[in-house]
């Protein structure tokens, strides 16, 4: 079994983070050596968006062989490893039972040279369980730009429950430069409009309501 050293991985539940976009406020752990395997691209994809692994073996092999450094003293982790598939890799915090837990990309340099130890390895076979049937990934926005999406929703849904029907016209305008004046029309257009692709649009609306918030 193959292991890296002395990596920094960004563990987190719900979305895995490039590490240009990592937090002074995330959880970052320095992990000690960690067990690297090598797998197919289909199974690859099933393990970034978070599901179940059913593989005994695998899991009898990982089991406590992971450490990292936790208050100036060595700690052993029951159930991680770094997958990769060739071309780039993850890290993956599982339970007993094969369920992946947490995700975390890894610095460019250390994910190079995961990458480059995978040249000699063997392919492992691996049964995932698509858990996360309907799993829609957002993994193409950014941090910023999730928040902006936060943002913006939240925004339109105060103004629509508070009847602030100008603000919503004036939204409304800028998004799709024509006039309307139904309301509630208003409204599930510029819902459809969030929900859609990220354009240089959506910007610009964030950044003419925070604006509009600045003159106050």
């Amino acid at each position: 079994m193959k292991f890296v050293y002395d990596i920094l991985l960004n563990l987190n539940e719900t979305r895995v983070y490039d590490f240009y976009e990592w937090s002074e406020k995330d959880s970052i752990e320095f992990f000690k050596r960690i067990p690297i395997f090598k797998i197919d691209n289909e199974s690859y994809k099933k393990i970034k968006i978070g599901n179940i692994i059913r593989s005994d073996d695998l899991l009898d092999n990982i089991y406590r062989e992971t450490e990292i450094y936790e208050q100036k003293k060595i700690v052993q982790v029951d159930y991680a490893c770094v997958f990769t598939n060739g071309y780039s890799a993850i890290g993956a915090l599982l339970n007993k039972y094969g369920q992946i837990l947490m995700l975390s990309k890894l610095l460019l340099d250390e994910e190079e040279e995961v990458v480059e130890t995978s040249i000699t390895l063997e392919e492992i076979k691996l049964d995932v369980y698509i858990k996360n049937q309907n799993y829609k990934d957002e993994s193409f926005l950014t941090r910023i730009e999730l928040y902006k999406l936060f943002f913006l929703t939240r925004e339109i849904d105060n103004l629509y429950t508070n009847k602030k029907i100008d603000k919503l016209k004036y939204m409304y305008y800028e998004c799709f430069n024509r006039i309307e004046e139904n309301v509630d029309k208003i409204y599930q257009d510029l819902k459809k409009f969030l929900n859609g692709e990220w354009t240089y649009n959506h910007n610009n609306l964030y950044d003419l309501i925070r604006l509009s918030y600045s003159k106050k």
